[in-house]
């Protein structure tokens, strides 16, 4: 907020309703991708209780893992807009058209991702494109990370073993942001530790 705060573009400073409006879509986007990419990693352990048991047993993995799960659940799925006429892969776009990047195609890649469908919580390289990339990389890409970081290392410190609730069904969010949007999961109380 800073930078923002003291930012030129064009010798001159952002008026305060620009500074409110980018700190709003800020708040905006923050809260909707975090919370499917959550749900999504969420929903996973719940039905996979070796992959949670085996984070729960060792810690030191939940940096790479959520790699690993911002990798396969992608929650946001781009568009752009050609600047200039160009053929990629010998499809003619012309400046002004519209097309939708699937950074989550593009991270389940076999080429880049060996067993690209599976998820591998020490997967390395792990050069995924969920935050995008160059000058379109997401600004909220480190506080994302470390959401769903320190999310995980509690849940599984606290309560590790949970499950999807009977009969539950799982809501998957539509278009151009997606990941679980509901996901009902019975917790199983154990005894707590360091709380």
């Amino acid at each position: 907020m800073s930078l923002l705060a003291e930012a030129e573009v064009e010798g001159q400073k952002l008026t305060d309703e620009e500074l409110m409006g980018f700190c709003l879509l800020l708040l905006i986007a923050s809260i909707d991708t975090s919370q499917k990419a959550i749900g999504s990693m969420l929903c996973q352990l719940a039905t996979e209780p070796e992959l949670r048991n085996r984070l729960a047993a060792d810690p030191t993995l939940i940096p790479s893992a959520v790699e690993e799960f911002l990798r396969l659940w992608a929650p946001v799925q781009p568009a752009r807009r050609a600047t200039r006429d160009v053929e990629v892969c010998g499809v003619q776009m012309k400046e002004g058209d519209q097309m939708l990047v699937l950074l989550g195609a593009a991270n389940r890649d076999d080429r880049e991702f060996p067993s690209a469908a599976a998820m591998v919580p020490d997967r390395s390289p792990n050069r995924h494109l969920t935050f995008g990339t160059h000058i379109h990389r997401c600004l909220g890409s480190h506080i994302a990370r470390l959401e769903m970081q320190v999310l995980l290392e509690e849940l599984l410190r606290r309560i590790p073993d949970f499950e999807l609730a009977d009969g539950a069904e799982v809501e998957w969010s539509k278009g151009q942001v997606q990941g679980v949007v509901k996901v009902p999961i019975r917790f199983t109380p154990g005894p707590r530790q360091g709380v």
